[in-house]
């Protein structure tokens, strides 16, 4: 499985970002901070 951009899964899911952070947190998975470190932008969900 490949990795997808914070902010573009929360496009494609439509929903507050507050709920999908609390689901990435909660599950299994591995977040990356590619960028600076306040630039949401830049964060992949592995």
């Amino acid at each position: 499985m490949g990795s997808i951009r914070l902010l573009d899964l929360q496009t494609a899911l439509k929903l507050p970002i507050v709920e999908i952070w609390l689901g990435l947190l909660l599950g299994d998975f591995k977040l990356e901070q590619r960028g600076e470190f306040y630039n949401a932008s830049e964060i992949w969900i592995a």
